[in-house]
């Protein structure tokens, strides 16, 4: 139980500090794509050129996880961390702990530190990785906020720590979204919705907010994606699509494949859809904050998930299992017609990522 809640707690975290930490990889070399491949025999981390090319594999292990901020590429093999240097093409070895299982998280603050949870049967422990001496401490345990197995309660700063998004669960299959700006209240969803207990992405310019809700024990179980724009004395509220997805689709319970990616300008979204509810009518598309307009990119007799826009805006990532029963990696330019497969042709992609390596 106790390993269930560090996963969640962390997954949420990662996701949040994926968007709100502001301009760590701005000045780069190039753009790479990241992905790992999981077969029968375990799971490998690949890293190509942006057109897929001069792709190599990384580390193999039976576990992985991939971490990146702050100009760093880490990642962890069972009770092991490791970082990558793209530039020589080698990892380092960073830590192995006692603990077999760990997670890792970086400080959402100006320190160059990442922050490490060992799980064991009988204790948490937490430690930290400090880049600026290559030293790991050993920390006293943090206060997380848990209740009956769920997390309760996370906060997610804007990338400007201006602004902050606090989810907390108040009733019985409600969940509850305030924003403040400092320490004033400045939005609260209404008490006639509730939002998906998964953390709220802020943009890149940290005055916009976009997150799943529907209405409080609606029967249909759909979810809605709407953004909240708060450059304005009075943040509004507003529909991006109408029912993109029912939360527990064919039994099957995740959401991940359909949270949005925001582009560098803060004014596209990227997502995806399932018209009915049925996999086999997936489509992904792109939301003008501007025109208040959406564009179906593309769509396809199968399921199209995790949609990413590169830095430049004009191509994707993304997961589908058009090529058979499991999903693969493929890219997609504009105009959005022809998909380039980029994963090699053993097992099957379970995650990816665009990466700008820091300058540097």
């Amino acid at each position: 139980m106790m390993r269930k809640r560090i996963v969640r707690l962390l997954l949420w975290l990662g996701i949040a500090l994926m968007i709100c930490v502001p301009g760590s990889l701005a000045k780069s070399y190039g753009t790479k794509i990241l992905f790992i491949q999981s077969t029968d025999r375990g799971k490998s981390l690949y890293i190509s050129d942006a057109d897929g090319s001069d792709l190599h594999e990384i580390h193999s292990s039976k576990e992985l996880q991939v971490y990146l901020e702050k100009g760093h590429l880490l990642f962890t093999a069972g009770n092991q961390v490791y970082e990558y240097d793209w530039k020589t093409k080698q990892k380092r070895r960073w830590a192995v702990f006692e603990e077999p299982a760990i997670y890792l998280s970086f400080m959402p603050d100006e320190l160059d530190q990442a922050l490490v949870v060992g799980v064991s049967p009988l204790q948490t422990n937490y430690y930290v990785l400090d880049f600026t001496d290559g030293n790991v401490r050993r920390i006293p345990p943090g206060s997380w906020s848990e209740d009956s197995g769920y997390v309760s309660k996370i906060t997610v700063p804007s990338g400007d720590q201006v602004r902050s998004a606090t989810v907390k669960r108040v009733s019985l299959g409600r969940f509850e979204l305030v924003i403040r700006e400092g320490k004033e209240e400045r939005w609260v969803l209404p008490r006639s919705m509730t939002l998906l207990p998964e953390a709220p992405l802020w943009s890149p310019d940290s005055l916009k907010l976009v997150f799943f809700a529907k209405p409080w024990n609606e029967a249909s179980g759909f979810y809605s994606l709407y953004v909240l724009d708060c450059s304005q004395d009075k943040p509004s509220l507003e529909l991006v699509h109408e029912e993109v997805f029912p939360k527990y689709f064919f039994n099957r319970p995740d959401s991940g494949g359909f949270i949005p990616d925001w582009d560098v300008s803060s004014n596209y979204l990227y997502f995806s859809t399932l018209p009915y509810g049925v996999p086999s009518q997936s489509n992904v598309m792109r939301y003008d904050l501007k025109n208040h307009r959406s564009t179906v990119l593309f769509h396809h007799p199968s399921e199209n998930y995790y949609p990413k826009i590169d830095p430049s805006g004009t191509e994707l990532l993304f997961l589908s299992n058009r090529e058979g029963d499991r999903f693969q990696l493929y890219r997609i330019k504009a105009p959005w017609t022809e998909a380039v497969r980029v994963s090699p042709s053993e097992g099957f992609t379970e995650w990816a990522r665009w990466y700008s390596p820091p300058e540097g």
